[in-house]
């Protein structure tokens, strides 16, 4: 027999999307507001790097006061090597992130997280054993499938792009030798 949920949990599931939503939101703005900062403020990178994450550390040390329960425990404790390891990936993918955002665009930053969580899902099932779900693998293999085909189409869009504009410099030039003739 097929149960109704109750009102909570039809509650929770409409809060849950309205995060989701507000989430992607502030990281969409804030993928573009990094991208600005860091193309167009002739800064060096390793400045702006500092002041991001002093930000960051500023905004962690909030909620840590904030949250009574945190006083209870050691600031580090229950930290593992699993857990150290996490830190320093995320430290080094944020240094890498802005190296992208300086160099690149977002959507080359947004892909290479897509591409990261796909890689993501499969160590999990290799290295930690996580059993394979339908949505685990559909994931995945969209994530794959997507940058497969935005990597093949953009270097052709880029190269039929390069054509067209070197023949109408080529086209330009000799109509303004014409001209001088």
């Amino acid at each position: 027999a097929i149960t109704r949920g109750t009102g909570q949990n039809e509650t929770h599931g409409k809060l849950l999307i309205v995060a989701l939503a507000v989430s992607v939101l502030l990281s969409a703005i804030a993928s573009v507001c990094n991208e600005i900062i860091l193309k167009h403020i002739s800064v060096p990178i390793y400045y702006v790097n500092i002041l991001f994450y002093t930000f960051g550390m500023f905004g962690s040390l909030i909620a840590y006061l904030c949250v009574p329960q945190y006083h209870k425990v050691g600031f580090f404790d229950g930290y593992d090597a699993k857990c150290w390891l996490l830190i320093i990936f995320q430290a080094t993918y944020g240094l890498c992130v802005s190296v992208v955002f300086k160099y690149a665009d977002s959507l080359v930053k947004n892909m290479a997280n897509s591409f990261t969580l796909a890689l993501l899902i499969f160590w999990s099932i290799v290295m930690e054993s996580v059993p394979v779900t339908l949505h685990s693998s559909m994931g995945a293999s969209s994530i794959m499938i997507v940058s497969f085909l935005y990597l093949r189409y953009t270097t052709q869009i880029k190269t039929a792009t390069q054509v067209v504009s070197s023949i109408t410099t080529q086209g330009m030039d000799s109509m303004t030798r014409n001209q001088k003739t």
